[in-house]
Parts: C-alpha cells; sequence; structure tokens
C-alpha cells in the first residue's frame, strides 16, 4: 500500500475520533501558545524595558549643544536646521533645578523648562492629568509666574486629583548683585512664588513624560536666569532637540538609522576636516544611543533567562503533547493490528500517523497563535501595572513572522511528537493486537541504541579531557583544582551528561535495562547536585558567566530525576500497592491503581514529568525571593554598622542659633547617635566651574564638554569615623563603613572573596591610609570617556576606563597624589582627578589632583546611606547627572576650598546626618522616628523653622530600612514576573491533566466493564481515575521541590547566606496539585463509573 492509501486511513482517523483528535489538537495548542507567549512576552518585555528606560526623553532623538557648554541662541537654530536632515521638528530646551515648597511638602531639587508655545507637534503635547484635555499653553502660561507641574510632582507633594487651582509653589532662584565698594558681583538667593495653573500626565509617553518636574513658558524662564547673569541677552537657550520620529512608544526608533542620522550631523558639523585646525561647531548627544547599548547589555542578560525558562516550560508542552499521541497509538492497537493483517506495511502505518499528527499540528498551531497573542495582551497589563509605568507605555509587540511562526511550530511539534507513537504503531506485534492481550517480558536495546551510546560516550570524554589536556588553562579531573572554576564544570557537567548516557544506552544491550538506564540517571543528576551543594560550599569562588553552566545543571537535572523515578516506577508502585490495600475499603482500588500506572510506563513517567519539570522552575523562583529577602534584612543589620536613619536638609544647619544635632537628640530618646557630614552639589548652585575633570585642565588636550563630571563633594572627618578610636587597632569605632576598592599597599587579596570581618578590618586600614596626611597613591594609566564604556561587554560605567597595571609616569616620576573616596559608580579605580578647590585671581578654579583610592561598598548594608545615585533606587528625575555621585575627601583640605572652607560655610554647618537608634534596623519605631524628624523640620512657623527664624528649610527624613525595602521591591518585581512566567506552565500542566483524564477513562473502557463485571462499586471505580493522577501529580511535585531546593541551595552557596524554604509556598503547589488531580479525575471518573459492564466490555476503540 503506498501514499495515498496512508491519506486515507489518516483521514479516516481524523473524521471518525472527533472528540480525541481534539484532545491531541488542544495539547498542540497549548504548546504553541506557550512558545508563542513567550517570544511575544520576550519583545513585549523588551520594549516595555526600552521605553521604561527612555520615558525621560519623550519623542527626543538627538540633542545639539554649544561645545564651550555656554547658552545657544536663535541664530543657532538656523544653522542646526540647515545641517539636519530627514527631522520631524526641532524644538528649542532651557532648564535649570530649583528648590520647590508647596504647602507642607517640599522638593530640594526640581527640573524647571521653558516651553516655547509654538513648538513642533512632533513632540507630543500636555494632557491634563485631571481630565485627559490637553492644555493651551499659550492661554495658560501668560507671564513668567504661571507654571504646570507633573504628575510625578504633584504625587509627591501629596496632590490629588482632586485638587483645586490656582495653588501657590514657593521657590527661590539666584541674584547677581554687586559686592560694595568692589569690582565683583556676588550669587543670593531671593524668594519667589509661582502660581500652579494645572497639573499634566508625566506618565502619559511624549513631552509630558519628558519634563517630570514644573514647565513655564521659555520667556518667563528666561527672564528669572538672566539674573543670575548680568551679561546674558533676552535670546538663549541651553540645546536644541531633534526628533526624526513620531510616536516613539509604540514602536522605538531604529537604532541603525538613529546611529545614521547621529553619524551624519557630526560630519556636518566638523570643521576643517582633516586638518590640525579640525573642530566642531557644535556638540551633540544622544541618550537614546547610549541607552540602546546599555538595553542591549541587560536584555542580553535577561533574554538568556527568559529563554532558559521559556525552554523548560515549552518542554511540559512536547511532554503534554507526545503523552496524548501515545495514548493515541495504544488505544488504537487492535485497528493498528488489523491494518498490519491485512498488508499494511510499517511504512505506512508509520506515514498515516505523521500526516495525522502533521494536520492537527496546523490546527494546533492557529489555535496556538490566537492563544499566544492573548497571553501576550494580558503579559502586556501585567507589567503595565506591575512597574507601575502606565499602560500607554507598555504595548504588546507581536513581530509579522509570529504568524509563520506559530503554524510552522505547530506543524513541526505535532510531527515531532508523533515520531514515538508512529515508530510504536509500526512495530505493533500483529498477533498481540488481535488478541488484544499484552504480554510483558524484558527486552534488551538493540544495535543501533548501542551504536549511538558509543557516540555519546566519546563525546562525553573529549569533554572530560578537555579540562587539562585539551584546554592547558584549566586543570585536570583528577586533581582537586580541575573542580573550582564554573569553565571546568561546563565541561565536568556536560561530559558526565553525555558519557553516562552513552554507557547507559550502551550497557542495556547487555544488561537489564533499569539497571542500565539507573547508572545514567544517577550520574545526571547526580553531577549537577555535587557542584551545588559541594562544590559551591567553597570548592568555586568566582560566579561570573554563571548562566550556561546553570541552564546545563537545570537540564540535567531533570532529565536526571525524571529517569531515575521513571526507571524505577514499576518498584515504587508495589509499595504504594502495599500500603493502599491495607486501609480499610481501599484494597480493590490498590490493586487496580498503581498496576494500570506501571503498566503504561512511558505515558505515567511523561505524565508526571510535565510537573517535575514546571514545580522545578516554581519552586527556584519561590525559594529564590525568601532566601534574597530573608539575607538582605539578615546581612543588612550587620553591615549597616549602626546606621538606622538618613536625614538631609536642604540648605546647610544654622549653627549660629543651635545645633541640629542637638534638637535631634532632645526630639527622641531612642536617638543615640547623629553623625553629621558637609556635602555640596556643584549643579544646585549652578556652579559649572566646579566640575570634576578628568584630564588636567591645564592641558591643550582638555575639553569643557567632555572631560568634567558634575560630581557632588563630601567631607569626612576623623571622628565621624573612628569615633574615639586612634587606628586600625582599635575596635570601638563610631562608623566603619565598608569599602570595597581599597588603596594600595592595603591588601593584595581579591575583597571579592573575602568574608565580612576581613571586609571590615581592611576597610579599616584603608580609612587609616584616608586620613594619614602623609600617605599618597599612585595614580594609573587610564584612559577615561563616555566613549570607552563598554555596555555589550559588560563593563558598564566602573569598568570604563582602560585600567593597565603601569603606573602613570611624568616627567620620568610616577605621580602619587593624595586620595579621595567615592560613592560614584563611574569613577575607576586608581584614576588621577582634578577637584576644582578655590579660584584664582583670575576667577579661574585652582585645581588639586587627586587619585580615587577608594569605593564605598554598595553592596553591602544597602549602599553608602549619603550615596546619590542609590538613594532612589536608580536613576533620578532630575536627570543622569544627579545620580552620578560623591567625591570624598579628608577634612584637611576643606579650607582650601570655596564650599568648604571657613569664610563660605562653618566648619559644623552640616547639611546630612546619619543618625544610629535602639531599634533594630527594621522596627517600625525607626519610620516614626524619620516622619517625626520631618514634622519638626518641615512644619510651618514651628519646630526648627521656629527657631531659626527661616520656614524654606526643609528636612527629609528617611529609614535606611526603607532603602533596602526598595531594593527588595525591585527584587520583587522581577521575580514576581519570573513567578507569573513559570506559573503558565503549571496551567498548562493543569489543563494537561484534564485532557489526560479524559483520554485514560476513554482508552480503558475495557478496563473499567471488567472491574464493573467482576464487583468494583461505583466509588472504587471513580477513586481508581483519582487516584492514579493525584500520585502522578504528586511525584511531580515530590521531584520539583528537591530540584528546586537542591539549585536553591547552590544560589545561597553563591550568595554566602543561609537557605530559606518557603514552606507556605510549597503548601499552596501540594494543594494545587491535590485539587487540580481531583477537579480534573472527578468528571471523568464520575462518567467512568457510570458505564455499563456489558458496553464497557464490547469496546473496541
Amino acid at each position: 500500500m503506498g501514499l495515498r492509501s496512508s491519506f486515507k486511513t489518516a483521514r479516516l482517523a481524523l473524521t471518525r475520533r472527533k472528540i480525541k483528535n481534539m484532545s491531541a489538537i488542544l495539547a498542540i495548542a497549548l504548546g504553541v501558545t506557550l512558545m508563542v507567549g513567550i517570544q511575544i512576552t520576550t519583545d513585549t518585555l523588551e520594549n516595555s524595558f526600552t521605553t521604561g528606560l527612555l520615558l525621560n526623553e519623550g519623542e527626543v532623538d538627538i540633542r545639539v549643544s554649544n561645545v564651550t557648554g555656554i547658552y545657544l541662541s536663535s541664530a543657532d537654530y538656523q544653522n542646526i536646521s540647515s545641517l539636519v536632515e530627514g527631522e520631524e521638528g526641532i524644538m528649542p530646551e532651557l532648564s535649570t533645578v530649583i528648590p520647590a515648597l508647596i504647602g507642607s511638602q517640599f522638593e530640594p531639587t526640581v527640573q524647571i523648562a521653558g516651553i516655547d508655545s509654538v513648538y513642533p507637534e512632533v513632540f507630543g503635547s500636555f494632557e491634563n492629568w485631571q481630565n485627559d484635555e490637553i492644555f493651551d499653553l499659550n492661554q495658560i502660561l501668560t507671564d513668567n509666574t504661571t507654571i504646570l507641574i507633573s504628575s510625578h510632582l504633584a504625587e509627591d507633594m501629596d496632590l490629588t486629583k482632586d485638587t483645586s487651582f490656582p495653588l501657590k509653589l514657593s521657590t527661590r532662584f539666584k541674584q547677581e548683585v554687586p559686592i560694595p565698594f568692589t569690582n565683583q558681583t556676588t550669587l543670593v538667593d531671593f524668594n519667589v512664588n509661582l502660581f500652579i495653573q494645572g497639573i499634566y500626565d508625566s506618565n502619559r509617553p511624549g513631552i509630558g513624560s519628558q519634563h517630570r518636574g514644573v514647565i513655564m513658558s521659555l520667556d518667563g524662564l528666561q527672564d528669572w536666569i538672566k539674573l543670575s547673569d548680568m551679561d546674558l541677552s533676552d535670546d538663549f537657550v541651553n540645546s536644541y532637540a531633534i526628533s526624526f520620529k513620531n510616536n516613539h512608544f509604540n514602536q522605538e526608533i531604529d537604532e541603525k538609522f538613529l546611529q545614521e542620522k547621529f553619524d551624519a550631523l557630526t560630519e556636518a558639523i566638523t570643521v576643517n576636516k582633516g586638518t590640525d585646525e579640525e573642530y566642531k561647531l557644535y556638540s551633540i548627544s544622544s541618550t537614546r544611543l547610549i541607552f540602546f547599548r546599555i538595553i542591549d547589555f541587560i536584555f542580553t542578560i535577561l533574554s538568556a533567562m527568559l529563554t532558559t525558562l521559556g525552554m523548560m516550560i515549552v518542554l511540559t508542552g512536547i511532554l503534554l503533547i507526545t503523552n496524548v499521541q501515545l495514548m493515541s497509538v495504544e488505544d488504537r492497537e487492535f485497528q493498528t493490528g488489523v491494518l498490519r493483517a491485512v498488508g499494511e506495511n510499517r511504512r505506512g502505518i508509520f506515514t498515516s500517523i505523521l500526516i495525522e499528527t502533521s494536520f492537527q499540528g496546523i490546527l494546533g498551531g492557529i489555535l496556538g497563535l490566537l492563544g499566544g497573542i492573548a497571553f501576550g495582551q494580558l503579559v502586556a497589563l501585567y507589567l503595565a501595572d506591575l512597574f507601575g509605568t502606565g499602560q500607554f507605555s507598555v504595548q504588546p509587540v507581536i513581530q509579522n513572522d509570529v504568524i509563520i511562526f506559530a503554524v510552522f511550530v505547530g506543524v513541526l511539534i505535532g510531527i515531532i511528537t508523533g515520531i514515538l507513537p508512529a515508530l510504536r504503531a509500526s512495530r505493533v506485534n500483529i498477533v498481540v493486537a488481535l488478541r488484544g492481550i499484552k504480554v510483558a517480558f524484558e527486552e534488551k536495546s538493540g544495535r543501533n541504541l548501542a551504536f549511538i551510546g558509543v557516540i555519546l560516550s566519546i563525546i562525553g570524554l573529549y569533554f572530560l579531557l578537555t579540562n587539562g589536556i585539551i584546554n592547558e588553562d584549566l586543570d585536570y579531573i583528577w586533581v582537586q583544582a580541575g573542580w573550582n572554576q564554573l569553565a571546568e564544570w561546563k565541561n565536568i557537567l556536560l561530559g558526565a551528561g553525555f558519557l553516562f548516557t552513552g554507557l547507559g544506552m550502551v550497557l542495556s544491550k547487555y544488561i537489564d535495562r533499569i539497571k542500565a538506564f539507573n547508572l545514567t540517571a544517577i550520574f545526571l543528576w547526580g553531577t549537577p547536585t555535587f557542584m551545588f551543594v559541594v562544590a559551591f560550599d567553597g570548592w568555586v569562588i568566582e560566579f561570573t558567566n554563571i548562566m550556561e553552566v546553570l541552564l546545563i545543571s537545570l537540564v540535567e537535572i531533570v532529565i536526571g530525576s525524571v529517569l531515575l523515578v521513571g526507571v524505577n516506577l514499576s518498584p515504587l508502585m508495589r509499595f504504594l500497592r502495599s500500603f493502599i490495600i491495607n486501609l480499610k475499603g481501599l484494597k480493590g482500588v490498590g490493586q487496580i491503581s498503581p498496576a494500570l500506572i506501571s503498566s503504561h510506563k512511558t505515558r505515567s513517567t511523561l505524565t508526571f514529568a510535565i510537573f517535575a519539570v514546571v514545580l522545578t522552575l516554581n519552586v527556584v523562583v519561590a525559594s529564590l525571593v525568601a532566601t534574597n529577602i530573608d539575607s538582605t534584612i539578615g546581612r543588612a543589620e550587620f553591615e549597616s554598622r549602626g546606621i538606622d536613619l538618613m536625614v538631609t536638609l536642604s540648605v546647610p544647619e544654622n549653627t549660629s542659633l543651635t545645633t541640629y544635632t542637638e534638637e535631634l537628640y532632645n526630639l527622641d530618646s531612642s536617638i543615640t547617635d547623629v553623625i553629621g557630614f558637609r556635602t555640596y552639589s556643584p549643579i544646585e548652585n549652578s556652579r559649572f566651574d566646579q566640575f570634576v575633570a578628568t584630564k588636567d585642565p591645564n592641558s591643550p588636550e582638555f575639553s569643557i564638554n567632555e572631560d568634567v563630571l558634575p560630581l557632588d563633594f563630601g567631607e569626612i572627618k576623623p571622628d565621624q569615623i573612628r569615633g574615639d578610636s586612634l587606628n586600625a587597632n582599635d575596635e570601638d569605632w563610631r562608623y566603619d563603613f565598608y569599602l570595597d576598592d581599597l588603596p594600595d599597599n592595603v591588601t593584595e587579596k581579591n575583597s571579592i572573596d573575602i568574608s565580612n570581618d576581613e571586609a571590615l578590618e581592611l576597610s579599616r586600614l584603608a580609612w587609616d591610609k584616608f586620613f594619614d596626611p602623609s600617605y599618597t597613591m599612585t595614580a594609573y594609566n587610564i584612559s577615561f570617556g563616555f566613549g570607552n564604556f563598554d555596555f555589550e561587554g559588560g563593563g558598564g560605567f566602573g569598568s570604563g576606563g582602560d585600567i593597565d597595571d603601569d603606573p602613570l609616569i611624568e616627567n620620568g616620576t610616577i605621580v602619587r597624589n593624595p586620595i579621595v573616596f567615592t560613592d560614584s559608580f563611574i569613577l575607576p579605580h586608581g584614576m588621577q582627578i582634578w577637584v576644582p578647590m578655590n579660584t584664582s585671581d583670575l576667577d579661574l578654579p585652582v585645581y588639586q589632583k587627586f587619585t580615587v583610592g577608594g569605593a564605598f561598598d554598595n553592596q553591602r548594608g544597602g549602599g553608602f546611606p549619603l550615596a546619590a545615585s542609590f538613594a532612589d533606587g536608580g536613576f533620578g528625575d532630575d536627570g543622569f547627572s544627579q545620580s552620578l555621585g560623591t567625591i570624598y575627601f579628608p577634612d584637611r583640605f576643606s579650607n582650601y576650598t570655596t564650599f568648604f572652607g571657613d569664610l563660605y560655610r562653618a566648619p559644623n554647618a552640616y547639611d546630612s546626618f546619619l543618625i544610629k537608634t535602639s531599634h533594630p534596623l527594621d522596627s517600625p519605631e525607626n519610620d516614626k522616628i524619620a516622619l517625626r524628624i520631618e514634622e519638626f523640620t518641615n512644619t510651618l512657623d514651628k519646630g526648627y523653622r521656629e527657631i531659626i527664624g527661616d520656614n524654606f528649610i526643609v528636612a527629609t527624613a528617611k529609614s535606611l530600612f526603607s532603602r533596602i525595602s526598595a531594593t527588595i521591591e525591585i527584587s520583587q518585581q522581577f521575580t514576581s514576573f519570573l513567578q507569573i512566567y513559570v506559573s503558565f506552565g503549571l496551567v498548562i500542566g493543569a489543563v494537561g491533566m484534564a485532557v489526560i483524564s479524559v483520554r485514560n477513562v476513554a482508552e480503558r473502557r475495557r478496563e473499567i466493564g471488567m472491574m464493573r463485571a467482576i464487583g468494583f462499586p461505583r466509588y472504587q471505580v471513580m477513586l481508581s481515575a483519582l487516584l492514579e493522577l493525584v500520585v502522578l501529580g504528586l511525584i511531580g511535585l515530590a521531584i520539583g521541590v528537591v530540584n528546586g531546593l537542591i539549585i536553591n541551595i547552590g544560589f545561597a552557596r553563591i550568595q554566602d547566606v543561609p537557605v530559606v524554604i518557603p514552606w507556605d509556598t510549597l503548601g499552596v503547589y501540594l494543594s494545587f496539585i491535590t485539587i487540580v488531580a481531583l477537579i480534573a479525575g472527578a468528571i471523568p471518573g464520575w462518567v467512568a463509573s457510570r458505564i455499563p459492564a456489558a458496553e464497557a466490555l464490547r469496546y473496541v476503540g
């Protein structure tokens, strides 16, 4: 018989077995839904991640500013317009930073932007937060006192959608005034009242999301800014924004296209190209291009993680489909025997089943596409709610090739999952099939399987011999040193996996299959288990590039555990049988259910394997959340070094009347120590001449546009850190916060691999160097610049410089400087920097050279409490530069500065305070103290304001634990997404269990008839169906829990924290499996119990 008969057989099977074919189509649809849903989810997550990072950019693609750092004018607009090609719009930008006081609510730094009332429409519109109407700026921003504020600022100021307007906002601007009897001027603050006319929605993508603070008319802001500079004209802006595309948030601009536009504009603004006099007319930048590189790097890691999870989840769908297809073959064994008896050959039967499964795959692919799109839509809504970015910023992304992909995958899944059933059907024994009586006998593997086993064994040996022999950079596996690197473990995992899989196949030809494959299963499961439990407990100490090793170990541990239980299913069921038959009223059930499970070993293994895979993933995610939260809180209590609260003042305290420290002690008796610090921000004071230089400002190569950083400054005194202690040999330090990078000569040991106590000891030694006036540190050869940052390579900002081991040499001498410490993520350790200390007679900055000698450890204790880059858990709304961090130098340099010197600021005029209390770190009492401090400082005409006579000073108080909680919340948001991601596999498992239950009852009508004929009551027939599903579900649960906890032990070993077992979550999984099994088996079991014995015995499939 030929292909035509195969098609005819397949057609008859499809048209006459509609209900059973629907179960196969449903299984394929679920599998395709998983694949398509995961693809849409990954694309949607990447798009929403990009949107979230670039929300502050609005519709801006490129910015053009003055190459010297000063303002541009309207004349520059004409020039820039002639240089740019293909733009949708060009818009002037002018902004500055002001303090904002609304009622008793205060924000020390709020961005205020001037908006041209006739800006191009491509940049979007300002929409009313209260009623979604579009603001007419010409009617609202009528003078230099009328403003609109963003919904972000409104929420920070406790304003609601029911707030009435106009509303007063008090602020301060600076004015340049002459110093009497001199030719010099100085800047003084003066108070101004602005009037809020409404609130615009800054969550809505567009120009509203670009401005998160205050907007007023461009002319109005120019009026206020030019008061600070008598030489300014009426026509000035910071920059011009260029947009090449509208509505970036539905579809982001193509990176390659934007890069081409950026390069073309760079070329156009370059004058005298290729000569010694080459220069650029303007400075151009593109935050979008920078963040594209960051996103590519971050999402490469994230995508690898999601792909790993997705592959494992999709595996559950494949297991379900294969199971259902096996049921179809076994259900039609009699018909297959008839076909073989009347002359159909094995190839014809194999072909007809593949044709049948291909057709099921097409229908399943179409249904799966619809399911995947629905799943993607739900994910988009979930992401918008989870990250709080608003429904407009998260849209499901469906690529054009997804439709073709869905149908193709459906057919492919149908064919692949149909191969095993088709092979089994084509090898049916004719006599056994026609008799309908299965005869069990031991069988050994054939030559083909043994040959494959030999090949796999050779591959395994190759990987094992790679360590030390093929790759001499690695150590041999027969020495202890060959087990302490992840690269070595990668080869060990692959080698053991292939070798023992191959040995199992080979041995199965000569010995019992169960014994042979037990060997394979034990080593497949045991190798990654040994790595997680033993090797990660001190053997392996460096965990970079761990994702690939985790993927391999996850696959092996799941396959090994499922195989181990699957090959030993028969003895396991015999044990279950011996237990159940001793229970009153269940002797018959105990005889039947275990026998049904073990008689269909392959199908039963596939069934519990579904839950084993998804529960392994779910338990891993749940355990990681519990372990991370518990360990974070536990570590922070010790690593915070006693600090519980952080307080910052909007201006330095007034020490002529009282000290803020004394007032804090008097405010609450549980406050045990107050450590005051002096800090200074050039940005907030509009002192651009006080930026840190990364090149010698006196050298011809120095560029004021490229070689300066807007970092803040801080002063640290010995008593703030040491207290009454003299040096590192004394134990009772006041605040010995951890350092990460350490000065030269402190240690040769890698600080990543040391304990807290060792890190503390080394940090104290580093502080001694910091306060030692005679200590200087070598500056190293580091070329620094934003263009050097390797986002794609994972270097990030902290590795921005190309660091050489060679010291920096000038005039034949090694350069050595006093050291500073930093909390900035942008400065490499050992880099030479120039800090503007004071000014010369010509009013030019006088620089002091320093070497970056150390960095505060941002991992321990939640990070340095005063670190700007961590204060809000990420980049602030006031711009990228506001989060770059602070340079801290010893107090012996303070009097040389124009910001800490005695002529400018009292030695104890602190603006930042770290507070210790008698309460535990996570005590709610600390939050109450923080609230009490804010009420004492920020209440009009009362408390501290009444004492010093200034209603404009404002305190911001936070508990350190609240900042750690913000970090935990971010972690929980991410793991919550992963939890939803992997929980979808549980849904597939639940639906699959229902499908399997229905098919089981349909297939076993003859067995059910026999049970009823020999006297089984209906409830025992129903219990038999229920028990089978419950047992298989619980086996999958047990495997998932054990595997998940083993993997979590490995993660805990990596982080050096205790393992936390989420018993409540495991209880939920147990309840879920039990309930799903009961529900999935109840209806089919009830139907089975109602089948008349005579009808069931006549059933032939």
